[in-house]
C-alpha cells in the first residue's frame, strides 16, 4: 500500500463524513444507507494502514511462496532433528540450508 493510496482513502473517508455532517446540518436524521460507504472506506482505511504499518517493520523478506518437498522419513527426521537442535522450524531450517548452499555458489 502507497502512502499515495492511504492519502486517496483519507480524503475519500473526509468527504463521506462531510456529507453525514451536512445531512445534520440541514436538518435530517443520517439513515443506515447514509453511514454504509463511511464504514466500508473505515474499514478499508484501517487495514490499509495495518498493512502499510507492517510493511515499513519488516526487516526479513516477504515469504511469498510456498514449496511442497517429498522426501524419505529419514530425510524427514533427520531434518528435524537438526532443527530442534537449533531451536528452530524445520521450514526455518530449509531455509537456512537453502540459503547457505546459495550463497557457497555451489
Amino acid at each position: 500500500m502507497t502512502q499515495q493510496r492511504l492519502d486517496e482513502l483519507e480524503i475519500l473517508l473526509n468527504t463521506e463524513a462531510e456529507k453525514i455532517d451536512r445531512l445534520f446540518r440541514e436538518g435530517r436524521i443520517p439513515t443506515q444507507g447514509d453511514y454504509a460507504e463511511l464504514d466500508r472506506l473505515k474499514k478499508e482505511l484501517k487495514t490499509a494502514r495495518i498493512l502499510d504499518t507492517k510493511a515499513r517493520q519488516r526487516t526479513a523478506p516477504l515469504l511469498d511462496r510456498s514449496v511442497t518437498l517429498k522426501m524419505p522419513l529419514s530425510e524427514y527426521e533427520e531434518l528435524s532433528r537438526r532443527a530442534t537442535e537449533n531451536g528452530v522450524s524445520i521450514s526455518l531450517y530449509i531455509r537456512t540450508v537453502i540459503g547457505k548452499h546459495l550463497e557457497s555458489g555451489d
